[in-house]
């Protein structure tokens, strides 16, 4: 999940654990982020939380960043 949440581990530092995976699932907050008690369902549901970078990106464009840095990372 991308997020704003303390303790969000860097994106690429996330991907460069994970081998060659059948299926990503991203999980995109509304503007804003999440609230506390949404954060907490979806630590529940096995999603980890990571850092998109300096910039804070509308919901929008985090969907293709992240899109995008996945296809980057896993392209053979």
């Amino acid at each position: 999940v991308g997020a704003l949440t303390k303790g969000a581990r860097p994106f690429r530092e996330c991907l460069s654990g994970v081998a060659e995976p059948g299926r990503v699932v991203l999980l995109i907050g509304p503007e804003g982020d999440f609230s506390e008690s949404e954060y907490e369902r979806v630590f529940e549901a096995g999603f980890e939380a990571v850092d998109l970078g300096e910039l804070v990106l509308r919901t929008e464009t985090a969907v293709f960043w992240m899109t995008s840095a996945v296809r980057f990372h896993f392209q053979v």
